[in-house]
């Protein structure tokens, strides 16, 4: 509480700063969380558009108390999901939220073969079945719930391989030990820690199914890049993912934070060819071109369009 009442005596001079130059322009936006006060003070200060770029699904509390305050200062908030809006949402915010979901490159996120030396850097034994999961390594993405489901997959499905790819950011790095000790308890040689990598688009090609085990997404960036290239995907039913992951059809979602059901899930994309062949496919198609970049940007544009003060 004393750490954010100073953040708040020193947010309203700089508010009133940004301000003056906000006069220069036809709309402010605000990309990171910790600046959505300011700039939503700042442009009631110069009398201009402000917009909120929200990706983060903010838990109960003052932060959120401050962040509902921020949405009814702004214009406009734009959320990457209808999980991370529901997080500002209330009856003084009604018309101020718009849901903007990220688009991909198309270009790079594409279905097409694997890469044999990709895939002999991700695992010990490249013929193996190979599941990955990509992104930050912290306690919220639930890695640790997939390594004890991988340790309980049974038949042809437990020589299945895992590679974690990502490293801990900022997050603790005493957890990134942790899971790395636990992991190898549980599959020895069949888990590699590859840390952060360039060739996401590779990888992903490259493995047979990618999992998202969050406690909640707020959109899930890696799901849908692994959909759109052909690549069965494995997400929780929490957050975000739900919003583009339908159950069974174009991917299998599971409760977030339980092993059990997520051993099942991978049991089953590791083993019906049939069932990964139809959601892969169903979810290609969807993400083509809908999912691009290009789609985004033109709700972004519209979004201006909207906003900005007339010339």
């Amino acid at each position: 509480l004393r750490s954010l009442m100073t953040d708040l005596g020193a947010m309203v001079p700089a508010a009133a700063r940004l301000g003056r130059l906000a006069r220069g322009f036809d709309v402010v936006h605000s990309y990171a969380l910790r600046s959505h006060l300011e700039v939503g003070v700042a442009a009631r200060f110069a009398r201009r558009p402000a917009v909120l770029d929200l990706v983060d699904i903010v838990r109960p509390g003052i932060g959120r108390t401050v962040l509902r305050t921020a949405v009814r200062l702004a214009t406009l908030t734009v959320a990457n999901s209808a999980a991370t809006a529901a997080t500002v949402a209330s009856r003084r915010s009604t018309g101020r939220v718009r849901i903007i979901q990220p688009g991909i490159d198309l270009a790079r996120f594409r279905p097409g073969p694997g890469d044999a030396a990709v895939r002999a850097s991700l695992t010990s034994d490249p013929d193996a079945p190979l599941v990955a999961i990509i992104g930050r390594i912290d306690r919220l993405k639930g890695i640790q719930y997939l390594v004890e489901a991988m340790g309980m997959l049974e038949g042809p499905a437990a020589a299945a391989h895992l590679a974690v790819v990502g490293d801990a950011g900022t997050g603790p790095p005493e957890f990134a030990r942790e899971l790395r000790i636990r992991a190898e308890e549980v599959l020895g040689d069949r888990v590699r820690f590859t840390g952060r990598r360039s060739d996401v688009p590779d990888i992903v090609r490259s493995v047979d199914a990618v999992v998202n085990a969050s406690k909640a997404e707020p959109f899930g960036l890696s799901v849908l890049e692994a959909q759109a290239c052909g690549t069965v995907v494995i997400g929780t039913d929490a957050g975000g993912i739900p919003e583009f992951v339908e159950h069974g059809v174009t991917g299998l979602l599971v409760p977030p934070f339980e092993a059990p059901p997520l051993a099942m899930a991978l049991q089953r994309v590791l083993t019906d060819c049939a069932l990964v062949a139809s959601m892969t496919a169903e979810a290609v198609r969807r993400a083509h071109p809908a999912r691009g970049l290009d789609a985004q940007y033109d709700e972004l544009a519209a979004m201006y369009r909207s906003v900005a003060r007339p010339s």
